[in-house]
């Protein structure tokens, strides 16, 4: 597999299909995540969008942890 340089732009908004990407993803509703390194369960996400699968991953870093229970 090779390595590329990342990339700086912050306009990229579509990815090939098997890349890596390292992302910044904000929800407007309340969920359940944890890092994949404390708690592997709570660690990944899948987010698809009008039936399909459209991104797999891992939660890498959380920031903004908020409680509201």
């Amino acid at each position: 597999m090779e390595t590329r340089e990342p990339m700086k732009n912050k306009g990229v908004r579509f990815v090939k299909n098997g890349a890596g990407v390292v992302c910044r993803i904000q929800v407007t509703n309340s969920i359940c995540v944890e890092k994949f390194s404390d708690f592997p369960q709570l660690g990944r996400f899948t987010l698809r969008t009008e039936g399909k699968t459209v991104a797999v991953g891992k939660v890498t870093a959380l920031s903004g942890a908020s409680s509201s229970a």
